[in-house]
């Protein structure tokens, strides 16, 4: 069979965001079909038909003690992504059957920030109506996943070969004796365990990529893999509870996302599933509900675009200065992508099913059809790409492609992302995909690896892109722990950027700025205004430094006005790790003679107080004589501080800050200070006296406690909720309120505060209807305040008499029974409908 040339994907970043989630219905599906191994001895085979005991609902047997409900597909139990802190619009997804129709997407995917709550929402969706379960607990099986392994590499690893296999593939390489000797009286051992010992090898890459192209993927091998010593070993468990679900299907569970890493969730009713030191869960009469999944990042990366006034021209570069902000400074992998964010927003796909399915995942009869025609754009991924785990196949890739001719198989998917391991040639046409519409989607990306933290990134354009906002998305991974960190912006890309001179703003002249020539004499020329004139260094006979302990008194003769000269101060102006290395001073007159004297020390002079913000390395105080701040049109430092020395300070360079006391107002002053790398900074300030190198927390502004007025109310009655909000760091700071009752958001309000200062908030809320509701400001509880009505009428506001929504307890299910492997494929081509678009080179 003839492997295919490698493909890259159009919204690979998306992919990545969720890479994890590709695998997580199987991971779902694996556990709730093999963990009884533990406890409840081999499992059964699926049984379509088989209901489970607990229930009066369509389900499906896993094994004695394990269900899943065939409505789980619909995504009845879904995670709250509007605090995601990088989202991306969603397509509309629709899923149909021969009796049923749909909407199964989110309105966004994303990623959140370590140390968020996500909510975990339960609630009735067409065709999945949850009050079936009313009066049931939900619980929330929680299984974190490191990033750290390529989960098709555990796939594999998980794999048994013959040993009679590898000893005719490799007995010629060296190590296979001690192979041997470890192996020996096995007839079979884990394709990881033959990894470990000839990895590197030409022998065993060309015997791996053998064992790879003979996989079969089916439900029962991922059920083994997932389920594997391998892959437990890239897990943890922890279980929460969500209360006891409402007469109308509604319940929600808060999951704490402590660690970076992707999380999936299993919905459930039924018995316990996990006690604390098990090494997987158990089941005890449980119903499997819905499955979700979703990545928390270990930091915000940070981008800068380079843009004119926010444009961008169409057919030309988008360079983003990309800043990873991980704890790895080497070895990072970094992604962005440029994309038409509301088109691919606005557009839709639809799942079709029929009634029949295999185990083994090879059926004709799952169609996709997308309003997608066609994508146009360029890929750049260099070699060395590894983002969570998974190598990206290096690639280039510019034009435009047609998303039906390209795009037949949910798993192109896996295969575009993962560099080898052909899945659809060994499952077959899983899904059909069809082009429906006309939409053209505009999207490039660029990729590179074995990079350090922070990197220039060039994204191409194409002349025939529409114009309007495009979104700019980065994501940065340590290739070592998997670990990522993104953030997003946008950019307007326009047809083209007037550049010509001209009265007015822009680059022409305009007022207060005639044609650059610097003249003092023209009054409407200023220097600040025009481009800036070559900085000159003094001749050596026109510098004289005079070194001492801590200091440095430095002459510079024959300074001209308005003319930037750069002088050193010696060796000697350091202390604490932090040195002063070269003033740039812009004079406003000729001097003949310029002259500072230069000085460090733990504590400010006399005539200034300590820095009221930051924790200082150094004072620096520098006497000029008798010129003033009038004397300058600006200087400018340029500084160290040793790295192993911000290191044991825990302090980040973008942290650090010149400061300056200003004598007129008698207060100090924060200055603008660009680290240029390698713990060299620069400073721009109007003049000489005292300053301070500083380290400045950023501000940090966290809701730390909440509380209500009153504890019951009645109907539309105001109370307050009095929020107390902190910011810990030492930088003014902004951040938005938001009130929430029951998870709905009620009131907001942005507030800024002082570093180190706290404030409270109060705000009046109502509520107009009656019952028991949680209130919360930013995720922190306030407490319980119960409404009641003014004149109860002793209902228990349901519309039925029955406790469900009036309609019967017959959810008038017609469309069969879909089962785990249906609970499988179904995820797995939801999140694949939304990001099937990808560039293909013609075949190898």
């Amino acid at each position: 069979m003839t492997r295919p040339a490698r493909q890259i994907v159009l919204a690979i970043l998306f992919s990545l965001i969720m890479i994890t989630s590709l695998m997580g219905p199987f991971v779902g599906g694996a556990l709730a079909a093999t963990s009884g191994a533990t406890h409840t001895g081999t499992p059964a085979a699926v049984q379509p038909g088989d209901p489970v005991a607990t229930h009066d609902v369509e389900t499906v047997n896993i094994t004695d003690e394990l269900a899943v409900w065939e409505r789980a597909p619909l995504r009845p139990a879904v995670v709250d992504r509007s605090n995601a802190v990088t989202a991306v619009d969603s397509q509309t997804v629709f899923l149909e059957t021969q009796s049923e129709l749909a909407e199964i997407q989110t309105s966004q995917e994303g990623v959140f920030q370590q140390g968020a709550q996500v909510s975990f929402e339960l609630a009735p969706q067409t065709a999945a109506d949850t009050a079936q379960f009313s009066g049931d607990e939900f619980k929330v099986l929680v299984t974190r996943i490191d990033a750290e392994r390529d989960t098709t590499e555990v796939f594999l690893d998980a794999q048994n070969v013959t040993v009679e296999e590898v000893e005719r593939a490799l007995e010629d390489v060296d190590g296979y004796d001690d192979f041997n000797q470890t192996v020996q009286d096995q007839n079979e051992v884990r394709f990881g365990t033959v990894r470990d010992f000839f990895d590197g090898t030409e022998e065993f890459e060309q015997f791996a990529d053998s064992f790879e192209a003979n996989q079969t993927l089916t439900t029962e091998r991922f059920e083994q893999a997932l389920t594997s010593e391998e892959f437990l070993n890239l897990t943890e468990f922890s279980t929460t509870s969500g209360g006891v679900i409402d007469a109308t299907g509604n319940a929600e569970a808060t999951i704490n996302l402590d660690e970076a890493g992707t999380y999936l969730l299993i919905g459930h009713v039924g018995g316990e599933v996990y006690e604390a030191g098990d090494d997987r869960p158990f089941f005890n009469g449980t119903t499997a509900l819905s499955v979700d999944a979703v990545t928390a990042q270990e930091a915000a990366s940070t981008i800068d675009v380079a843009t004119t006034n926010g444009e961008v021209e169409a057919g030309t570069n988008v360079s983003v200065d990309a800043t990873a902000n991980l704890a790895a400074d080497g070895n990072v992998s970094h992604a962005v992508v440029v994309m038409d964010e509301s088109t691919f927003s606005q557009s839709s796909s639809r799942i079709i099913i029929d009634d029949e399915f295999s185990r083994d995942l090879r059926t004709g009869n799952v169609t996709v059809n997308s309003s997608i025609a066609e994508i146009q754009g360029v890929a750049n991924v260099a070699p060395n790409v590894r983002i969570s785990g998974t190598e990206i196949a290096s690639d280039r890739f510019s034009g435009t492609v047609s998303t039906e001719e390209q795009a037949s198989s949910f798993f192109d998917i896996r295969n575009a992302i993962v560099d080898g391991f052909d899945v659809r040639d060994q499952a077959g046409d899983a899904a059909t995909f069809n082009a429906v519409g006309d939409t053209t989607l505009n999207a490039s990306m660029t990729a590179i690896g074995n990079a350090t933290g922070e990197e220039t990134i060039e994204v191409e354009t194409l002349d025939a892109w529409e114009t309007g906002e495009y979104t700019v998305l980065h994501i940065a991974a340590d290739q070592e722990d998997g670990n990522i960190s993104t953030s997003r912006t946008t950019v307007d890309i326009v047809d083209s950027i007037d550049t010509s001179p001209g009265p007015g703003p822009g680059p022409g002249p305009g007022p207060g700025d005639d044609d650059d020539d610097d003249d003092p004499s023209d009054p409407d020329d200023e220097p600040a205004d025009d481009e800036p004139p070559e900085v000159v260094e003094p001749a050596p006979e026109d510098l004289t430094i005079v070194e001492r302990d801590g200091g440095a008194a430095v002459t510079v003769q024959n300074i001209r006005a308005n003319t930037p000269t750069r002088f050193g101060v010696g060796r000697n102006v350091s202390r604490n790790g932090a040195s002063v290395r070269n003033f740039t001073v812009n004079l406003a007159q000729d001097r003949d003679t310029f002259s500072v004297n230069v000085s460090t020390s733990d504590d400010p002079p006399e005539t200034a107080p300590p820095v009221e913000t930051g924790t200082p390395f150094t004072y620096v105080d520098v006497d000029a004589g008798n010129l003033t701040d009038e004397d300058y049109n600006s200087v400018e430092w340029d500084f160290t501080v040793d790295p192993e020395r911000l290191e044991e300070n825990d302090v980040d360079p973008e942290n650090v800050q010149l400061q300056r006391y200003n004598e007129t107002r008698g207060a100090w002053e924060r200055f603008e200070t660009t680290h240029r790398g390698n713990g060299e900074f620069v400073a721009e300030v109007p003049g000489f006296s005292t300053f301070a190198i500083t380290a400045v927390e950023p501000a940090s502004l966290s809701v730390t406690e909440a509380s209500l007025s009153a504890t019951e109310v009645t109907v539309d009655e105001a109370f307050d909720v009095v929020a107390t909000v902190e910011n810990t760091g030492d930088e003014t700071g902004e951040t938005e309120l938001e009130v929430l009752v029951d998870g709905d958001v009620v009131e907001t309000r942005t507030v800024t505060i002082d570093g180190g200062e706290t404030t409270e908030e109060t705000f009046e809320v109502s509520v107009a209807e009656a019952g028991d509701f949680e209130v919360t400001v930013n995720a922190v509880s306030a407490g319980d305040v119960s409404v009641v009505s003014a004149d109860t009428d002793g209902t228990d506001g349901t519309d039925g008499t029955d406790g469900t929504d009036g309609t019967g307890g017959d959810d008038g299910d017609d469309g069969g029974n879909i089962g785990i492997a249906l609970v499988a494929l179904l995820f797995g081509l939801l999140i694949a409908g939304g990001f099937i678009y990808y560039f293909v080179n013609e075949q190898e």
